[in-house]
């Protein structure tokens, strides 16, 4: 099983990301971590006000020699 989890992320530097955090069973708990791309600063949203802008969308193995994914956050894609 795999579970996909949003979160606000504290960084260094007191910067704070709009995650989401991919978790599995087994050995490895934490699989992934994404932090969103497109902030939305449109109409009366300003995520760009309160949160850091990721810098890149990576692709991780579910498990070894299986699916390879990208997790995404609304207006990544």
């Amino acid at each position: 099983m795999v579970v996909v989890v949003g979160l606000l992320e504290e960084a260094p530097a007191a910067q704070f990301y709009n995650s989401a955090l991919v978790l599995g069973r087994g050995e490895q708990l934490h699989l992934h971590l994404h932090r969103k791309l497109n902030l939305a600063t449109y109409g009366n949203l300003e995520e760009s006000k309160y949160f850091a802008q990721g810098r890149y969308v990576d692709a991780f193995d579910l498990a070894p020699d299986t699916w390879r994914v990208s997790a995404l956050i609304c207006a990544d894609s």
